[in-house]
């Protein structure tokens, strides 16, 4: 009986051994760039020398090669043909913000730094709560071109293969400059089981952003923060899966502000990630007052870190 216990054994355990040199034949077999020599998984490498003919594809630069210097819609915050986030409180004017920074942007001004720019066209994707007319009415009060705003309240549309082309020839047909996505996973409904999964998150973000990046576009998309948001870093603060956030340029935290104890309470942003080329940038505020957004110009402490840390991202910022 123990004979055959090992037998049956050792015979399941080889199963197991030809399935997965079958699992890996295949995805060998899958793979476009690989030859037919290295099918073979069984055959060893001779003196140590590899006998495969295929290589990776390489890159090197010359002397006339030329930086890659980013541009900014608004600088740092706003980069040209990246996604970036927008993560809010309940409650914290996020659809007003986005909409006083959209109407600013259509007129040629830059509302958080109070700089000219040059004017964008903005196209607004929601699916929220908020009529288009609705968000148009903030806009108009806050000093917006009407001519350079167009919304799309598209119930159908999700962010899958169809859905990125459609809005990748929307964008390109209509010239704009700006796509607001008011909120980012109601554009990822049915999409994924979970949107705490890694790897369906990165198979959305791929090629959201790479239609970015073809089309210089940048994008800005709402997203709704957790529960418990008080005792959590910011970088954990955003629903679902850690990729979205790594997978965006930026990110913004609107929070209001713990210090405030007024009735008409300010909004303080903090940009929490930078990147290889762009630094991180400043804290900023701004004021719900009636339907106008007022962006605040003083110098905005984060009053969510230490006064270490607050000194530390100071230098970060400089740096880079």
């Amino acid at each position: 009986l123990i004979v055959g216990m090992d037998i049956a054994g050792s015979f399941l355990h080889y199963a197991e051994i030809i399935k997965d040199r079958s699992v890996r034949r295949q995805r060998l077999r899958d793979s476009e760039r690989v030859s037919a020599e290295m099918l073979d998984l069984d055959k060893p490498a001779l003196n140590g020398e590899w006998s495969r003919h295929q290589t990776l594809d390489l890159m090197g630069f010359g002397s006339d090669f030329k930086p890659v210097v980013p541009r900014h819609l608004i600088f740092p915050y706003f980069q040209q043909g990246k996604g970036h986030l927008w993560d809010a409180d309940g409650g914290s004017h996020k659809t007003g913000a986005l909409t006083a920074v959209s109407a600013g942007l259509t007129r040629g001004r830059d509302v958080i730094n109070q700089i000219e720019c040059e004017p964008v066209r903005v196209l607004y994707l929601h699916k929220g709560e908020d009529l288009s007319e609705e968000i148009e009415t903030v806009f108009r009060a806050n000093g917006g071109d009407s001519s350079m705003i167009r919304y799309s309240l598209c119930p159908g549309l999700v962010f899958d293969e169809k859905g990125i082309e459609l809005l990748g020839n929307t964008l390109a047909d209509g010239k704009f400059g700006l796509l607001v996505v008011d909120a980012f996973f109601y554009f990822l409904l049915g999409l994924m089981k979970g949107t705490n999964d890694n790897l369906p998150a990165l198979a959305v973000m791929q090629p959201y952003n790479a239609m970015l990046a073809a089309l210089n576009v940048c994008a800005v998309d709402l997203r709704h923060t957790t529960k418990g948001k008080l005792d959590k870093e910011a970088s954990e603060l955003g629903m679902g899966s850690q990729q979205f956030r790594n997978s965006h340029r930026g990110q913004l935290v609107a929070r209001y502000d713990p210090d405030d104890e007024s009735e008409n309470k300010r909004v303080i942003v903090t940009d929490e990630k930078g990147s290889l080329l762009n630094p991180r940038g400043k804290p900023f505020a701004f004021r719900r007052v009636g339907l106008e957004i007022q962006f605040i110009q003083e110098d905005v402490a984060n009053p969510f870190v230490s006064p270490e840390m607050e000194a530390y991202q100071k230098r970060d910022r400089r740096t880079g």
